[in-house]
């Protein structure tokens, strides 16, 4: 009598299953939108080029796409900024992306607590233009600024925050997405 029972149970959710309509979002969805990750932190002052080929390459099909965005977004006139900021957006087609990158690089001692607190904003600012929330301890890990490692159902994400030995060096908090190696069920 049990195992009708779960025959009957397992026949049901086969049905169900089948009945469902495939979902059109998938969890790495993003990914397939570079042209709109490329402006995902534009209301940060962070202004990438277009989703291109890169070094300008002529044929699509052989070359790698990116956009890029190096620079100092929030100084503005009189402001001291001794970080600078990189975020990057790359995949190996034009139909999507494989990989984003955040770094904010930092010379100054006296910057690191407001360049870790931009990264923060940013950061913040990104995964709510994924439409996604921010991992569980990633926040903890960029206040520690202790490594961060985490396979998520849309990509692997990594943080780091790179101190050199010499104290005087230049200090990088830095974040990548990436959506390789990650299986996705169609």
């Amino acid at each position: 009598m049990q195992w009708l029972r779960a025959c009957a149970v397992i026949v049901a959710a086969t049905a169900e299953l089948g009945a469902a309509p495939r979902s059109a979002t998938r969890p790495d969805e993003f990914f397939l939108h570079p042209e709109a990750l490329c402006k995902a932190l534009e209301q940060y002052g962070i202004r990438t080029g277009p989703w291109a080929p890169i070094g300008g390459a002529r044929t699509h099909a052989k070359s790698p796409f990116e956009c890029e965005y190096s620079g100092a977004p929030d100084a503005g006139p009189g402001a001291a900024n001794s970080h600078t900021t990189v975020f990057r957006v790359s995949g190996d087609y034009a139909e999507r992306a494989d990989i984003i990158s955040l770094a904010v690089t930092i010379g100054d001692p006296s910057e690191w607590a407001p360049a870790q607190q931009q990264f923060l904003r940013l950061v913040s600012g990104l995964f709510h233009a994924l439409g996604k929330p921010e991992p569980a301890g990633l926040i903890r890990a960029i206040d520690a600024r202790r490594y961060y490692l985490r396979r998520l159902p849309y990509g692997v994400l990594w943080f780091n925050f790179i101190a050199p030995m010499e104290p005087s060096k230049r200090r990088t908090f830095w974040l990548r997405l990436s959506q390789g190696s990650v299986p996705v069920n169609h």
